[in-house]
C-alpha cells in the first residue's frame, strides 16, 4: 500500500496536473478560468474594465508560472522521490497553502458551491498525507535489504 511505485504514480499525476493546469493559466490567463476551474464567470471577460482586468490577467498568468513550477519541480523529483524528502516537503507544503488561501477566501466571503469545505479539507489533507506517505518510504529505502 505505501510502495514506492505507487507514490511515484499519484505524484506524477499530480505532476501532470499541475503542467496542465499552470499551462492553461498561463497561456490564457484570466480567459483560462473556465478551463481550470470549469466554472464560468458571473460576468464576461469582456465586460470587465480595462486596468482591472489587466491586473486580473496579471495575477493568473503569475499563478500559471507557480503551478507549472510547482509541477516540473515534482516531475523532476519523481525518479528519485525516495531521496527528495526537502523539495517533496517544499512542494506539497506549497499545495497545501493553496488550501490555506481558500480556506481564508471562505473565511472573507462564506462557503460557495465553486468552494466548497470538502475541496479545502482534501488541499489540506491530502499533502500532509502525501508527506508521511514520502516518508515512510524513504525510511523504507533507508534500511538493510533482509
Amino acid at each position: 500500500m505505501m510502495s514506492r511505485r505507487l507514490l511515484q504514480f499519484f505524484v506524477g499525476l499530480n505532476a501532470l496536473i499541475a503542467v496542465y493546469k499552470g499551462g492553461a493559466f498561463l497561456l490564457f490567463g484570466i480567459e483560462g478560468v473556465p478551463i481550470v476551474a470549469r466554472v464560468e464567470l458571473s460576468i464576461p471577460i469582456d465586460a470587465i474594465d480595462e486596468p482591472t482586468r489587466g491586473v486580473l490577467d496579471t495575477w493568473y498568468r503569475a499563478l500559471g508560472w507557480v503551478w507549472l513550477s510547482v509541477g516540473l519541480m515534482l516531475a523532476w523529483i519523481l525518479p528519485s522521490v525516495e531521496r527528495s524528502t526537502a523539495w517533496f516537503r517544499f512542494i506539497h507544503i506549497a499545495f497545501l497553502c493553496v488550501g490555506i488561501g481558500r480556506l481564508a477566501s471562505v473565511l472573507e466571503y462564506g462557503v460557495t458551491r465553486h468552494n466548497p469545505l470538502w475541496a479545502i479539507a482534501i488541499e489540506i489533507v491530502v499533502p500532509l498525507a502525501f508527506i508521511a506517505w514520502q516518508s515512510r518510504v524513504a525510511s523504507s529505502a533507508l534500511e538493510p535489504a533482509r
